[in-house]
């Protein structure tokens, strides 16, 4: 998930703090009353979903990191491992958070814990609609599908800002113009995909579902 700031200090590594700030991030999205937070912190408690910082990257992942800012952001991080702190820092003024594999979560430790509860719902968003996210693939396109997940994500985070406001037709289109801008590489040349109302699990999920019970989304069926 792309970061729109960029850190002018670098500063150690605090685990402690990082710890301190996820439990209290973990809290916000406890006591939101927003549907997507309550689907994201069920994923959470049932360990769906695993919640680290880029300092705990694994081999596999940062290789992978590696290759992916260069090619989107034109960021150079370094061909060894462990990369180092000033490696992570460079990784961390460029995103917030990420998913690997569908459920391996990094997150920036320099976010403040309402931030950092914003880029919670944003990736595990990712994870709930991973299946959804597959047929697309098979039926759109590889971007097109990935275009769709970040306006479902987007959209989550907004939600997750205030519950209790309705996502209008104009905010969806704020936040198409946010992707656009900031995800390039997620651009087509057919923009019918990339307009208007996106489906995510709550959507396929229909209108039997109460706050506070149980879900299953339907989005996982293909």
């Amino acid at each position: 998930m792309f970061n729109a700031k960029v850190h002018k200090k670098s500063q150690p590594f605090d685990l402690f703090r990082f710890h301190r700030n996820l439990e209290l991030a973990i809290s916000l999205i406890e006591t939101n009353t927003s549907l997507e937070a309550q689907v994201v912190m069920q994923a959470i408690r049932e360990k769906k979903v695993n919640l680290s910082t880029f300092f705990f990257l694994t081999k596999e992942h940062y290789f992978e990191l590696k290759e992916d800012v260069k090619k989107t952001y034109n960021v150079k991080l370094p061909n060894r491992f462990p990369p180092g702190d000033l490696a992570v820092r460079q990784i961390e003024s460029t995103l917030r958070g990420i998913i690997f594999d569908g459920y391996s979560i990094y997150l920036n430790s320099t976010l403040n814990p309402t931030i950092l509860a914003e880029t919670i719902i944003h990736e595990v968003y990712h994870h709930l609609n991973q299946s959804l996210c597959l047929t697309e693939e098979r039926t759109l396109s590889e971007k097109a599908s990935g275009y769709r997940d970040e306006i479902r994500s987007f959209k989550a985070e907004l939600q997750f800002q205030n519950p209790q406001a309705m996502i209008t037709r104009k905010k969806v289109a704020g936040i198409h113009f946010f992707v656009q801008k900031h995800y390039p590489e997620l651009i087509e040349d057919d923009h019918r995909v990339q307009n208007g109302h996106v489906n995510d699990l709550l959507d396929t999920s229909g209108p039997s579902f109460k706050p506070g019970q149980p879900l299953i989304p339907t989005s996982y069926i293909i």
